[in-house]
């Protein structure tokens, strides 16, 4: 897959510092709507694979160990850029938020970009409305996946 981690070093105070490479007892929840956005945009075969990828945000804050992935700062929130490779022709985006006090992913967002260029100006306040209704409680039908001490769990 043709993706790379942030090269230009953009926001790099803002990447979170682990000291070991897997951080225990990390939390990764996607949201009901992102997985109904990305089951929209992508085949099952190419579901299943970027979950398998978006598992990999376990590691977030191990730039070695996600070297290979194309993760940006965007605003307070983090944009995983997915082109080529696995899901051929389509370009992906998959915004989510990295809340340090809970040591917890929250994927909010898969949005298939169609043009070139800077992100449209409607989507951090589409995730600034979905992290609030997450924080005050609504995740029904989210997936919630857990990391114990190098294991991953399901739920």
């Amino acid at each position: 897959m043709a993706i790379r981690q942030d090269e230009r070093g953009e926001g790099a105070d803002r990447w979170p510092q682990t000291k070991h490479r897997r951080t225990p007892q990390r939390t990764i929840v996607a949201l009901k709507k992102s997985k109904k956005e990305a089951r929209q945009i992508l085949t099952d075969e190419q579901y299943w694979d970027l979950v398998g990828y978006a598992k990999r945000l376990y590691e977030f804050g191990d730039r070695k160990a996600t070297a290979d992935l194309d993760i940006r700062p965007l605003q307070e929130f983090w944009e995983f850029r997915v082109k080529g490779g696995f899901i051929r022709n389509v370009n992906l985006r998959v915004y989510f938020a990295y809340l340090q006090e809970r040591n917890e992913i929250v994927i909010l967002m898969a949005y298939k970009k169609e043009e070139d260029g800077q992100v449209s100006p409607h989507i951090p306040i589409l995730l600034e409305d979905r992290l609030e209704d997450y924080l005050q409680g609504s995740s029904r039908g989210a997936s919630i996946y857990r990391q114990r001490h190098g294991q991953h769990h399901d739920q």
